[in-house]
């Protein structure tokens, strides 16, 4: 009988190049894996917003609004920044979170005033509730864009007028 048997030093080589090989593919493939989770993060500039609203021994709005994070900062960088020149203004893009917070809590409303996008009023959903009840809390995920020129009513603050701006990209 003829049997082809490899000695045992050649059965090893072989199967250190097999793992070699195996453990290359492992590591190439967490890397690689690694590496596209912190560009998408790196490349999703635009966050979730969260805008205070501080209120005076009056619970009428204290401008400028406390606004976190920067978003057109961060997105635009400071020269080409749509929000330049524009009072109090936040940037975001669709399936992004702005939150409105009353400091102290109070009953509020954001009206919007004015859009350029003709199909939309709002960057929101319809059924997206805009009113704070005692919580002191608005939350609405964008989905249209556009820019949009609102104000905050605040229910205890009589015949305030505020225009913060949203631009969605």
């Amino acid at each position: 009988m003829n049997h082809y048997m490899p000695t045992l030093p050649k059965m090893i080589a072989t199967c250190r190049r097999a793992l070699i090989i195996v453990l290359t593919a492992l590591v190439t493939t967490g890397v690689s894996y690694a590496q596209d989770a912190n560009t998408t993060d790196a490349d999703d500039k635009i966050k979730n917003t969260t805008i205070t609203i501080n209120l005076d021994e009056n619970n009428c709005v204290i401008e400028p609004l406390a606004i976190y994070p920067d978003n057109c900062a961060a997105k635009f960088g400071s020269e080409n920044n749509p929000c330049q020149d524009k009072k109090d203004c936040i940037c975001s893009k669709k399936d992004k979170h702005i939150t409105w917070l009353t400091s102290p809590s109070q009953e509020f409303e954001v009206q919007f005033t004015a859009s350029d996008n003709a199909d939309r009023k709002t960057p929101f959903k319809d059924d997206c509730s805009l009113k704070a009840d005692g919580d002191g809390n608005v939350d609405c995920k964008v989905k249209h864009k556009g820019t949009f020129v609102y104000d905050i009513a605040v229910k205890a603050c009589e015949g305030s007028s505020y225009d913060p701006v949203i631009i969605i990209q």
